[in-house]
């Protein structure tokens, strides 16, 4: 196989891998990018070292590629906002249990003793 025509197999891989990734953050599971720059790095750098009139086929392959990218990049920032999202609303619901749970022991407090029940101070926070 010629080198252009393995950069072509390598292209439609890195394409497919990168649109693999997308599908599986879509469904929300977890990637594994961490191989991704280094592929598309080494195919960068040897389309590079074609000569120009080859190199230049590969013109449209690097803005579908590119294009990908930018397709996972979306995804992958919607997840982020919904998980962000998420886990806001889990913490505003844990503020809200909190302050209720500190209401409800007042109020049990000011039924028996209308004080605050004490808590043992630690000696090592005073010094």
């Amino acid at each position: 196989m010629t080198e252009v025509a393995e950069l072509n197999t390598e292209f439609e891989q890195a394409s497919g891998l990168i649109n693999t990734f997308r599908d599986h953050a879509a469904q929300g599971n977890g990637l594994d990018l961490s191989d991704l720059d280094a592929k598309i790095q080494v195919l960068c750098e040897n389309i590079s070292k074609l000569p120009p009139d080859d190199r230049q086929g590969f013109k449209s392959k690097l803005i579908s590629l590119t294009d990908d990218l930018d397709r996972l990049v979306t995804t992958l920032t919607e997840q982020h906002q919904e998980i962000s999202e998420s886990l806001q609303g889990v913490t505003s619901r844990q503020c809200a249990v909190s302050a209720y749970d500190l209401r409800n022991q007042h109020h049990r407090t000011k039924k028996n003793k209308w004080k605050w029940k004490s808590q043992p101070v630690s000696g090592s926070f005073w010094h």
